[in-house]
């Protein structure tokens, strides 16, 4: 037999002696033809398995995902540029009530003279715990009644009522 092919001995190790045999069943070739075909694909790419029926199903697949992957990036493309409007929405409304918070657009109203029992829910504290602090006197009463009003008010016992002082 002539040939212009170099003869190449090797010893295999066994598990990839029956790859080798299974691989030259599997494509209907000698060994020495089998081993011809996996050094060009090796070193050249061309070989019978790269038409195989298995690499159409792997590139049908990869492009199948490649599609739905494209179509998410384009529904996260819009959802993110949604968001930035949205974004600049919140943003450029900050802005707004900035300038309107500067000026008071409501007017607190006036506090009126309150009984023990109102001013005691207002303070958080029982009617007889504001008597008893009223007791104590009036300057007593003005420091101890704005430190438990939720306003910082200062109030002052005037016959029955409670006035608040600013």
């Amino acid at each position: 037999m002539v040939t212009k092919n170099i003869r190449a001995v090797t010893y295999l190790p066994p598990k990839y002696h029956q790859k080798l045999k299974d691989y030259a069943k599997q494509q209907n070739l000698t060994e020495s033809a089998a081993l011809v075909e996996i050094v060009k694909q090796f070193f050249d790419g061309d070989s019978p398995q790269n038409n195989s029926p298995d690499r159409t199903i792997i590139e049908e697949i990869v492009k199948e995902q490649l599609a739905g992957t494209e179509a998410e990036i384009v529904t996260l493309k819009a959802q993110i540029e949604q968001m930035q409007q949205l974004l600049m929405g919140v943003m450029s409304g900050k802005t707004a009530a900035r300038k309107t918070r500067s000026t008071p657009s409501f007017v607190k109203p006036k506090l009126q003279p309150l009984k023990a029992g109102e001013l005691a829910n207002r303070l958080g504290v029982t009617p007889e715990t504001v008597e008893k602090e009223a007791s104590r006197g009036n300057e007593h009463f003005l420091a101890w009644s704005k430190s438990k009003d939720i306003g910082r008010v200062s109030w002052e016992k005037r016959g029955e009522l409670y006035y608040p002082i600013r």
